[in-house]
Order: structure tokens, then C-alpha cells, then sequence
């Protein structure tokens, strides 16, 4: 959930992480709890409010819409930014899941706990010319017979390793 540093010295706690999931979680629960009082349980308003769009209907609708197509027994009304239901708009059918080429499990029902085994690190495009980088260091390195440039090749690929396992470890759930 998207939550502002702000909010930690707000519940009295400035030193929370709010990088750990399960304390951004709960973070985002209370504010979530927060607006819903504050607007007298109006899911429209208090969805408004914690998005800092107080009165455009696109991110409550949004919401709201997938909330509606994931509890198939939630009676939440859409709204426009006025205030009165959207009853009037047809409803879109929700398009099929897409299966997976090769289905090695049965798709997982309930909950499901985020754990280090389902937590995939992902190089992003920095990720990739990090790597490129480190390959022409080494070649350069290998090529001109450079002792400090084999150094440093191996210093910047410990540090991303570093980094992986770091974001690894951060980004994983504690009991």
C-alpha cells in the first residue's frame, strides 16, 4: 500500500519501517480505518481521501469496481463525484482469467502467505546495464591485464549482490 512517511509520527511510532510489508500493511489498514471514520464508513469518500483525490471518481470507482469483481457479495454502490450511485451504467463482464501454458500447481485458494520463496527479484532495465557495465569491465580487464580493474569488477558485482539479498531479506515478510 502506498503510505506517506508522515503517518508514522502521526500513530506515535516514527522509527516503523514502512519498506516491511507487514507493517506497511497494517499502516495502510489503520489510515484506510481512519478515513472510513472520519467520513462516517462512505467507502466512495474515505477511498477519495486516502488517495488524495477527494471528489474525482476515478480512483474510488477503480477500487471499488475491483473490489465488486473480486467479493461477489459486497453491496458498495459506485458513485460519481456528486453522489449518487451509478446504477444506471451497465456492468462489464469480467474477462477470463488467462491460463498459464504449463500448470505445475492447482491455483491457490483463501490466503496466501508472501514468503521468500515467493518473493522473485527481477533485474529492471538499470538492472541490466549494471551487468553490461560489469562485462565490459571484466573484458576490459582480462584484455589490458588490469589488477585494479579486475578489483573493482569484482567490488561492484559484490555490492549488487549485496543488494539483492538485502532487497530480498527487506521486501520479505516477518513473523
Amino acid at each position: 500500500m502506498q503510505v506517506m512517511p508522515f503517518w508514522t509520527a502521526e500513530a506515535g511510532r516514527p522509527r516503523d519501517n514502512l519498506f516491511s510489508l507487514r507493517t506497511n500493511l497494517i499502516y495502510g489498514c489503520w489510515i484506510l480505518r481512519h478515513y472510513l471514520d472520519r467520513e462516517n464508513g462512505d467507502y466512495f469518500r474515505a477511498l477519495g481521501r486516502y488517495n488524495g483525490s477527494l471528489g474525482r471518481p476515478e480512483y474510488p470507482n477503480l477500487v471499488l469496481a475491483a473490489w465488486k469483481g473480486r467479493l461477489e457479495s459486497t453491496t458498495v454502490p459506485m458513485r460519481n463525484a456528486e453522489g449518487p450511485p451509478l446504477d444506471r451504467r451497465p456492468a462489464r463482464a469480467q474477462p477470463a482469467p488467462r491460463q498459464p501454458a504449463l500448470r505445475l500447481h492447482a491455483a491457490e485458494r483463501g490466503v496466501v502467505v508472501l514468503g521468500h520463496r515467493r518473493v522473485y527479484i527481477v533485474p529492471a532495465r538499470l538492472g541490466w546495464l549494471f551487468a553490461l557495465t560489469l562485462l565490459v569491465l571484466l573484458l576490459g580487464s582480462i584484455n589490458y591485464a588490469l589488477s585494479l580493474g579486475f578489483a573493482l569488477t569484482f567490488l561492484l558485482a559484490g555490492l549488487g549482490l549485496v543488494g539483492m539479498v538485502h532487497t530480498a531479506r527487506t521486501s520479505r515478510a516477518s513473523p
